[in-house]
């Protein structure tokens, strides 16, 4: 993603050391920033979305398979002693 960004730094130094007019400026301008700004934000950004998502959704996957990990460890412990002491309190 990083060498995107500095591929059109590069287009846009070597837009400007061979401008001859303003309209030829204008034009070359237009066709760099129009093909870049298309192709950036709607394939490369959309990706880079794609995979955020896909992370964030691993990582609530995980989560949740963790919570339940814990939920079946408790149920197993209330199985095996559905009446436990209360927890005893430390007198200082």
């Amino acid at each position: 993603h990083k060498i995107m960004h500095k591929n059109i730094i590069h287009d846009m130094s070597h837009l400007i050391q061979n401008i001859k007019t303003t309209n030829d400026l204008k034009e070359k301008l237009y066709t760099i920033m129009s093909d870049w700004l298309l192709e950036h934000i709607l394939h490369h950004d959309v990706m880079i979305g794609n995979w955020l998502s896909e992370q964030l959704l691993a990582k609530q996957e995980e989560e949740l398979e963790k919570l339940q990990q814990e939920d079946l460890q408790q149920e197993k412990q209330y199985e095996n002693n559905p009446n436990p002491s209360p927890p005893q309190i430390k007198k200082e």
